[in-house]
């Protein structure tokens, strides 16, 4: 799957050969299962964090769907893809450091069916947050860098994508904070490992885990992935537990649940 250049979802096509890291399934999980709602302050049910579930605003008085996205390190514009179908109404923007990359999302998106309601931007994420107001966006998605620098890659590119100096979940929680609106999400996909710090960041300023999944690749391994979803801090939240999405049997059969998640998407399934 992440070998070929060009990759084919159910509504979409993507070209990925200017990027640095090709598409592969932490995008997929991510795009499948970011934010499937947001639920409003009156709100009182909990989301299942593994059955995708598309709701309007006629299907629920508390729930709406986002109408401002930003991914940032958009890549190959996947992220951005995968929302714009999922939530029709949205107006979508995909930041992008890396300048092949950029403009490899750029024709990405113009070949999509979803052109008109995205705009990808050629710049850091932290220069193009400056230009944007405070409280304006709904959902915020990343699948960061997840590597310290030192770790040698073939190419530039490559080594930016991979790499957390340039984007970090450090990073990015005090833009979430500015940026989001009271009810927003800020959804990650990050190394399981990563849950500690990422608690310790967050809470520094004023964010809290909404929804936290633990990634098995396979029934009964230990978790290699976390998707994990922050909205911020109030003194009604309570204890967020984590979930699993396993994503094959014993039998190497895909899982129920990830089948479930990514049939929107995958050709194959």
């Amino acid at each position: 799957m992440a070998g070929e250049d060009i990759m084919h979802f159910k509504e979409f096509s993507l070209r990925q050969e200017s990027c640095g890291m090709r598409i592969g399934t932490d995008g997929v999980l991510l795009g499948s299962w970011a934010s499937l709602a947001l639920e409003t302050s009156s709100s009182s049910s909990r989301l299942n964090p593994t059955k995708p579930q598309h709701f309007s605003q006629a299907s629920s008085a508390n729930i709406s769907s986002p109408t401002t996205i930003i991914d940032v390190g958009t890549g190959t514009g996947l992220l951005t893809l995968m929302l714009a179908q999922r939530y029709p109404s949205a107006l979508l923007t995909g930041v992008e450091i890396e300048e092949g990359a950029s403009l490899t999302a750029r024709n990405n998106v113009l070949s999509s069916p979803f052109s008109e309601r995205i705009s990808i931007i050629h710049d850091d994420f932290a220069q193009y947050a400056l230009t944007l107001p405070d409280h304006s966006i709904d959902l915020i998605v990343s699948n960061p860098p997840f590597f310290p620098s030192g770790v040698t890659t073939r190419s530039q590119e490559r080594e930016q994508a991979r790499h957390t100096e340039t984007l970090s979940a450090r990073q990015l929680f005090p833009w979430a904070f500015r940026l989001l609106r009271p009810m927003g999400r800020l959804a990650l996909i990050t190394p399981f490992d990563q849950l500690d710090a990422l608690r310790i960041e967050a809470t520094a300023v004023g964010l809290t885990p909404h929804r936290l999944t633990a990634v098995v690749t396979v029934e009964g391994k230990a978790p290699k992935r976390l998707l994990s979803e922050w909205k911020r801090s109030n003194k009604e939240d309570t204890f967020c537990p984590i979930t699993t999405l396993s994503l094959r049997t014993k039998e190497g059969e895909y899982t129920p649940e990830y089948t479930a998640l990514t049939a929107p998407f995958y050709i194959f399934l």
